[in-house]
């Protein structure tokens, strides 16, 4: 604990002396105003047990008093220096930036939901990373840009959430309208650039996630190629955490182990991870195996919170003036 307006106490001790040297003078005029007739054999009045027990108990009293009053003082002298207390706290935030990449076709709209539902559980440990999210089809749509608010966040998450036909009374993300026209669907290239291009790149410290969801099963040709919408993600330093329900063909429903091996190529060849996902649960352990793959920590500038509370040293300066005065007045009767 530090005092921080310690000077008070070279006012209060120049006060103290000032009144003390005041009281003796005072008190030596006094004396010698009321000096009288000198009078005979008074020690047997000094002698007299009751006289000295009355005259014990008013110098008991006045050095009582004088307690009382000095604690008081202090008391308040200290309340008035303002004692605080400071607690210095190093923060530590997380320089990583999180793109939600989400293949938003029928096949993949049970997996999208659980991503969904894992990761606004997941935010609420974030300190410091920035988020964004993108949607794609046969055309892609961002819906909210890179951001650390997460409370917005939340709400964005629960309004795409609200558009896959969860909550149909709740207003939500119109998927149909953003993300389809007449080109195709599941256009893996288009949808992969625009959640690269999401990132901001002016700083070189943050590190960059893409969590990509799909099936790997376009309908159409996208007008960026897998292979250069990878190169592009390598090229900007961004790694690709692939999710993937099952490959398979739409119409026939046979599985596309090639489909499958291309996108674990894609997560790879980025530094990035593959997950087939086997099972309903898998969600949970893929998002928090991502989340604690790619962090890269900084520490911001010290915070020094200083706190005060007098309350204690007023309470005490109160309590001790009360069986002061009660003090005082006995000795004035």
């Amino acid at each position: 604990m530090a005092l921080e307006f310690w000077w008070m106490f070279i006012p209060a001790l120049v006060i103290v002396a000032v009144s003390i040297t005041a009281s003796i003078m005072i008190g030596a005029r006094r004396k010698k105003r009321l000096a009288g007739i000198p009078l005979a054999n008074t020690s047997r009045l000094r002698k007299n047990p009751a006289f000295s027990k009355s005259l014990n108990r008013r110098r008991i009293a006045l050095s009582v008093l004088a307690a009382l009053l000095l604690l008081s003082l202090s008391s308040s002298v200290l309340a008035a220096s303002r004692p605080v207390t400071r607690t210095i706290e190093n923060p530590v935030k997380y320089t990583r930036d999180i793109v939600l990449c989400l293949d938003v076709s029928g096949s993949m709209i049970e997996t999208d939901i659980s991503i969904i539902e894992k990761f606004k559980e997941l935010i609420k440990s974030f300190n410091g990373e920035r988020v964004s999210m993108v949607v794609f089809n046969s055309i892609s749509s961002q819906v909210f840009p890179l951001t650390d608010d997460y409370a917005y966040i939340n709400t964005q998450l629960d309004y795409v959430f609200n558009g896959f036909f969860v909550n149909p009374n709740a207003p939500g993300y119109d998927i149909v309208k953003y993300t389809v026209n007449d080109t195709g669907a599941s256009l893996i290239g288009d949808g992969l650039t625009a959640c690269t291009m999401s990132f901001e790149f002016d700083d070189p410290e943050r590190s960059r996630s893409v969590i990509l969801a799909t099936d790997n099963v376009p309908n159409g040709e996208s007008t960026v190629a897998l292979s250069d919408a990878v190169g592009l993600a390598k090229n900007r330093g961004v790694k690709i955490y692939a999710i993937n329900p099952g490959s398979v063909d739409f119409d026939t429903q046979a599985p596309l182990p090639e489909r499958e091996d291309e996108l674990r190529a894609v997560a790879v060849d980025t530094g990035g991870i593959y997950f087939q996902l086997e099972y309903a649960g898998t969600v949970d352990e893929i998002v928090s195996a991502i989340a604690k793959d790619q962090t890269s920590e900084v520490k911001s500038e010290p915070i020094i919170t200083k706190n005060d509370d007098p309350t204690i040293l007023i309470w005490i300066m109160v309590i001790l003036t009360i069986p002061a005065v009660f003090v005082y007045r006995r000795l004035s009767t």
